[in-house]
This record gives structure tokens, C-alpha cells and sequence, in this order.
């Protein structure tokens, strides 16, 4: 597992379409936790930085 904090970047839906496509409906789901600051995403390692590049929202 990795945390990325950059979640102005990331769309919590994008993430969550693109991990259901990889690992089916009942399979990994990515964490996240709210603070003052950001989104706090605990995503898998298999996901690669051009996979997670394709959830990036405006």
C-alpha cells in the first residue's frame, strides 16, 4: 500500500471505476480518510503511476 495525498489531483470516482475494472466488483477497494488539508487515498501498489494519471480530475 501506498498513501498519496494529492487528492485535488485524484477523483475519488475515477479511482473507485478504475480498481472495480482491475479487480472486479467484491475486490480491492483503496481507502481514504478525510482531513482539514486533503483526501488521503491508500491505494495498492499494483496500480501504476499512468493508471492513476487517468484519475486525475481538473
Amino acid at each position: 500500500m501506498r498513501q498519496i495525498i494529492e487528492s485535488r489531483y485524484l477523483r475519488r470516482d475515477l479511482l473507485e471505476n478504475l480498481c472495480r475494472k482491475k479487480w472486479g466488483e467484491k475486490g480491492w477497494k483503496f481507502n481514504w480518510v478525510s482531513s482539514q488539508e486533503a483526501w488521503v487515498f491508500d491505494v495498492p501498489e499494483e496500480l501504476t503511476e499512468e493508471e492513476l494519471n487517468q484519475c486525475k480530475g481538473d
